[in-house]
């Protein structure tokens, strides 16, 4: 599966390549450049993918602090930004003023959010209007972040094993099933 997954875009990457110095050599410079974008994208998802495995053979211990949940978020957001974009996604946001500060290492839990907004991003495919809502809570001692999309959810079937590593229900070359696996054990 992780063959799969890097080798797919590796190939399409190889191929653009190509065609963009044909293109340049025919002085089609627009073609170039719609090759370069794709090529671009392709290299965005092969990081993604290596940064996934990176993550979860790496076994730190983290360095706790006192986190502001608002800048974990808005950086989550931020590196999201480009797929939230080109979705079409409809981000709600709502943020609790007492839920302010939690102890955590603040890449893991920007990793964490990261993660699961990727996965709602999947969830929503297929729907009229994508919406991804997000909220900062406090319930008794704890504060807690919810992520929730309006797609069609998880299969019962399916519930216990979502924060397996490498499972995922995804066709081969569109996820390693890590996202869950290494959030879970982030938190």
């Amino acid at each position: 599966g992780i063959n799969h997954e890097l080798n797919n875009p590796l190939s399409a990457t190889r191929a653009y390549a190509d065609n963009a110095q044909r293109f340049m050599e025919l002085g089609r410079h627009q073609q170039v450049s719609a090759n370069l974008s794709e090529i671009s994208q392709l290299t965005e998802r092969m990081a993604t993918i290596t940064h996934q495995l990176k993550i979860f053979s790496r076994k730190s211990h983290g360095s706790f602090t006192a986190c502001r949940i608002e800048s974990a978020l808005q950086s989550a957001l931020l590196l999201m930004h480009p797929q939230l974009t080109r979705h079409h996604i409809q981000l709600h946001t709502t943020y609790d003023p007492h839920a302010i500060y939690v102890w955590a290492d603040l890449v893991w839990l920007e990793q964490i959010i990261v993660n699961l907004l990727s996965n709602a991003i999947d969830a929503t495919d297929g729907q009229k209007k994508r919406e991804i809502h997000i909220r900062t809570y406090q319930q008794d001692s704890l504060t807690a972040i919810e992520v929730r999309d309006n797609g069609h959810g998880i299969a019962e079937t399916d519930i216990a094993h979502i924060f397996e590593a490498f499972f995922t229900t995804k066709s081969l070359g569109n996820g390693l099933g890590l996202g869950l696996s290494i959030s879970y054990r982030l938190a």
